[in-house]
């Protein structure tokens, strides 16, 4: 930690540091006339940071994080070693950090519980990255987070997008596999899992849809039908205009581990191009390992693949420069890591491990 501390001198205003790396941490940082603002900080599975409470007086006394400049946190402990913080010093961080630009947040390993995510929800109202890997929350507590998330766009967060969920025991495909879960965040775009939930899913039905106009029928005594609904039914012209509506009644997610090339697995929401294409029962090519060649010329055919939007959510790493995954994301969205996306094994390590 002291050497952390050493790394952010008060610099006068004509100095610029734009990046400062060292073994023990990744920062991204900027500069201003009162010294240095951190945008970007990595800590995870650091070693030989110093006492808990030199983190806490760090994080809520040192100006170069005290600002509310912090947009990106990443505190991921190692769960086979003794976390830097408990339930009650996590909270104390969470209450007393400024950072309300925070848009990721990493608590891989941590002792999260209810109490966090109620701290979080009120005090992060830009987040839109939550890692809570290896946690031991239950899929009504989740539930209970992400309906608070969906009710507060005002005053809290309701922009989330990504949610981690790897290494929680208490959920499973058929857990997740939920229409009242998958359905209460509409901002939510992706969700990581573990490669159990992953292969079940891809082994059943490969894929999950979630009916946003919940209608059912149920049988009465009398062998008729009865039509209960969330919602009303509107009378269709035509049989355009029922498929339209079912469509746009209907989300579809779908699982992805980047064609098997690293130990990570999600599942994602299909946007409304992919959604209409997996309803006519067009393939969705997200990764493609096949090389193609001209049958005239013998060249090869360069085929064009778009990665899931998501994965720009997704990274563990801090982001150093312009990479693939860059590709095909709206550049202006003002989106990590669309400004400062992967490179070499950053690239490679940020989403693959």
């Amino acid at each position: 930690m002291i050497i952390l501390i050493d790394c952010l001198p008060r610099p006068q205003p004509s100095q610029s540091h734009s990046q400062s790396q060292n073994t023990h941490d990744n920062t991204t940082t900027n500069t201003t006339e009162g010294g240095i603002e951190l945008t970007h900080l990595s800590i995870s599975r650091c070693s030989n940071i110093g006492s808990t409470r030199d983190l806490l007086k760090f994080f809520t006394k040192h100006p170069a994080v005290n600002n509310h400049s912090l947009q990106w946190l990443n505190l991921q402990c190692d769960t086979t070693v003794a976390s830097p913080f408990n339930s009650v010093t996590l909270a104390y961080l969470l209450n007393h950090l400024k950072a309300k630009k925070l848009r990721y947040l990493n608590l891989g390993g941590l002792e999260v519980e209810p109490q966090h995510l109620k701290i979080i929800q009120l005090r992060f109202p830009e987040l839109e990255s939550l890692v809570l890997a290896n946690s031991e929350l239950s899929i009504d507590e989740l539930s209970q987070f992400l309906a608070g998330v969906s009710s507060c766009a005002a005053g809290g967060i309701g922009n989330l997008k990504f949610l981690d969920l790897s290494g929680n025991k208490k959920l499973s495909r058929w857990s997740i596999d939920n229409n009242h879960f998958l359905k209460i965040c509409p901002s939510l775009l992706a969700i990581e899992v573990d490669e159990k939930i992953y292969d079940t899913l891809t082994y059943t039905t490969g894929k999950i849809q979630v009916f946003n106009n919940f209608n059912t029928i149920l049988p009465n005594s009398s062998n008729s039908s009865v039509s209960i609904s969330s919602t009303p039914l509107l009378p269709c012209t035509s049989s355009t205009q029922s498929q339209s509506q079912f469509d746009s009644g209907i989300d579809i997610w779908k699982p992805f581990n980047n064609n098997g090339q690293g130990r990570r697995n999600w599942i994602f929401k299909l946007d409304t191009q992919e959604k209409q294409k997996e309803l006519k029962g067009e393939r969705l090519i997200f990764n493609d390992n096949i090389v193609y060649f001209d049958l005239h010329t013998g060249e090869r055919i360069m085929k064009k693949i778009k990665f899931p939007s998501f994965l720009k959510l997704a990274s563990r790493k801090i982001n150093c420069s312009c990479g693939p995954f860059a590709g095909g994301v709206d550049q202006n969205d003002g989106v990590f890591p669309g400004e400062l996306t992967e490179r070499g094994l950053y690239r490679y390590y940020s989403l693959n491990k």
